[in-house]
């Protein structure tokens, strides 16, 4: 098996590593993201598998609310990340 030896100059090193470093902090963003979401649901998840009925709907509503919120409309950082991308 012949291995080539592939030379690149700074500037092509300098764009890789650029989009290395973009690709990673997407990554972060999106990580976080999902963080977020999962968190809400597990605040509904309290809510719902409580053994009684819950006795505050308006909290469970608010928390949906606010799950959806998130869902909807991202963070202004995550808005911020899509932008610089684009």
């Amino acid at each position: 098996m012949v291995k080539r030896r592939i030379t690149l100059t700074s500037q092509e090193m300098n764009e890789i590593t650029k989009e290395t470093t973009t690709l990673k902090t997407q990554l972060d963003l999106s990580n976080q993201r999902v963080d977020e979401l999962e968190n809400g649901l597990v605040v509904i998840n309290k809510f719902i598998n409580k053994k009684t009925k819950p006795k505050d709907v308006d909290k469970l509503c608010g928390a949906v609310q606010k799950l959806v919120d998130k869902a909807i409309n991202p963070p202004v950082k995550a808005k911020a990340a899509t932008a610089l991308s684009h």
